[in-house]
């Protein structure tokens, strides 16, 4: 029967679903470390793996591996020329942070022009004269410059844009005419459009 090696804690459904399946066994180490899962490859039929890396090394001990599955979109921690020598293909699962992460590169920007932490504190130990400076900021009417126009570059365009920002644009993977459709200027060049940002975003 199919063994899987779950290395890394994952949420409660997915654990259920394994828990609901049949026709084959499974063992989660919770720990996310190279070190915590290593010791049992050598029985995995599948693993899969969260954040912590799977060198050479590691595929090398586990002998009956068919698939390794990441639970997120990057494979950098992976060794994929062990994997692709042995024939063993890596999956990843396509789409499924992007929207979180453009909402928290949001919530950075806002805190940032509002001076969240600072005024937090200061409102906390009750120095109410901190808003006196004037510091805050608004993102209306600022521009935002995106490196990488992927998924997240995307998501993090529409919601700028709602917030009244321009956006610009580089990424030598995506054409102007793509960004002119979500209404994004075409930067051919990101040093010459760095002294136009107010912001910088990195995707």
């Amino acid at each position: 029967m199919p063994h899987i090696l779950v290395a890394g804690r994952i949420h409660d459904a997915g654990l259920e679903r394994l828990k609901q399946a049949s026709g084959f066994t499974f063992r989660i180490v919770d720990e996310i470390s190279t070190e915590s899962y290593a010791p049992h490859v050598e029985a995995a039929d599948a693993v899969l793996i969260r954040t912590q890396p799977m060198p050479a090394e590691i595929i090398a001990r586990a002998p009956h591996l068919k698939i390794v599955a990441r639970h997120g979109v990057g494979y950098d921690a992976v060794d994929v020329a062990a994997l692709t020598a042995r024939g063993i293909p890596l999956a990843i699962v396509g789409d499924v942070n992007s929207r979180a992460v453009a909402e928290h590169t949001l919530m950075l920007m806002l805190s940032a022009a509002r001076h969240t932490v600072a005024h937090d504190a200061a409102s906390r130990s009750g120095n109410w004269q901190v808003r006196n400076r004037f510091e805050s900021v608004e993102l209306d009417g600022k521009t935002l410059l995106l490196l990488g126009f992927g998924r997240i570059g995307r998501r993090v365009a529409q919601l700028a844009q709602a917030f009244g920002m321009t956006v610009l644009a580089h990424d030598p993977f995506v054409s102007a005419a793509a960004m002119r459709q979500a209404g994004v200027q075409y930067v051919p060049d990101s040093n010459a459009a760095l002294p136009l940002a107010d912001y910088l975003s990195l995707h």
